[in-house]
């Protein structure tokens, strides 16, 4: 069967089930979201009309109103955001002749940890996103080598190395609690 039909199929027997929904301040409109077993927003139906967003919605069984987590919301990527910005202004003093190698290197691999969260945490499945926490693990230890490489060039200070290479083990601590914890939960 096509994969509209199965959809279009799907949302004339899921129209007759009661599922709650949540009025928006200042709108009359009812909002009800759609999320599947592993809390992913899969559509929303607002007034009478259904938006999908992933696809074809899963079975009525598996359908609930949404209370769905920004990546914003998690901790740990509000700390590698704000790694981020602390890794772009220190090197932003590295030498210009390393514009292209050992800057791009460390802005790149920080930025992939806050990356690879947001991109995971709007995947379909559990696994697929502790899939992208394990890569952000890895870009965790990529920027701590490049880091320590840049201390070693003497690029950068011990005192101003020192504290973003800690920071880079707490998140990688964090890191590793969400993903197993995502991993329990998707089994």
């Amino acid at each position: 069967m096509h994969p509209s039909l199965a959809y279009e199929r799907q949302q004339r027997a899921s129209e007759h089930e009661p599922i709650e929904s949540r009025e928006r301040a200042g709108d009359s409109r009812r909002v009800t979201g759609y999320e599947g077993i592993h809390g992913v927003l899969l559509g929303l139906k607002v007034g009478g009309n259904h938006l999908p967003i992933r696809g074809v919605t899963p079975p009525s069984r598996d359908l609930e109103v949404v209370g769905v987590q920004r990546y914003t919301d998690l901790k740990v990527w509000q700390r590698a955001h704000q790694l981020v910005l602390r890794v772009y202004e220190l090197s932003a003093s590295f030498p210009s002749d390393e514009r292209f190698g050992l800057i791009s290197q460390v802005r790149r691999a920080t930025f992939s940890i806050a990356a690879n969260l947001a991109e995971g945490s709007r995947r379909a499945s559990a696994g697929d996103f502790a899939r992208h926490i394990n890569i952000a693990q890895g870009s965790a230890g990529e920027a701590d080598y490049f880091l320590l490489l840049a201390r070693d060039l003497r690029y950068a200070t011990e005192d101003r190395v020192a504290p973003l290479r800690t920071e880079l083990d707490e998140i990688g601590a964090m890191l590793h609690g969400l993903r197993r914890k995502i991993e329990q939960e998707g089994r």
